[in-house]
């Protein structure tokens, strides 16, 4: 139960526009090009958390070997998000998007910068996230949450409807 994880990081992959599942493999070969990747956690399908969309989502994450400091490291990500096609806009919250890659943990570091929060704000309200660190780490006690990945489904608010993508 006691597994430490300090140098290992957890980034979500989540996408519902056009083809979600070549999306999720493009970015995935193109996140090759600069880490190690570990492990990978099963894909899951689920409604849009935070918005309203007629578009299922497919999430998922891989555990990945640090190869450099998470600010560098969400410079890789939206380098990657832009590169696929990924349009941002300046309203507030969620929109539907092509790639969405996060960073949900990095280590047992907490950073909190404008820019970039970890342990990602929203881990403990969105159960897609939580599913993907429990594939990724098992019951290791989470140390920035003192709780593992299943304690944290059971306390969870979200109720959305996710199951596992078969395609």
């Amino acid at each position: 139960m006691d597994y430490n994880y300090t140098n290992e990081i957890v980034i979500s992959l989540g996408t519902n526009l056009g083809n979600k599942k070549d999306n999720l493999e493009k970015a995935i070969s193109l996140l090759k090009v600069q880490l190690e990747i570990v492990k990978f956690s099963n894909i899951y399908e689920s409604e849009a958390w935070g918005f309203k969309s007629k578009n299922t989502f497919l999430n998922m994450g891989i555990l990945v070997n640090p190869t450099f400091n998470a600010l560098k490291l969400l410079k890789f990500l939206k380098h990657i998000e832009i590169s696929m096609g990924r349009i941002f806009n300046n309203k507030k919250g969620y929109s539907d998007r092509i790639i969405d890659l996060d960073i949900l943990l990095y280590g047992d570091q907490i950073i909190n910068t404008p820019n970039l929060k970890i342990p990602h704000v929203k881990i403990a309200e969105r159960k897609f996230s939580i599913l993907i660190i429990k594939d990724l780490l098992g019951e290791s006690l989470l140390p920035i949450f003192k709780k593992t990945a299943s304690t944290m489904l059971l306390e969870t608010t979200d109720r959305s409807n996710i199951s596992i993508f078969d395609g």
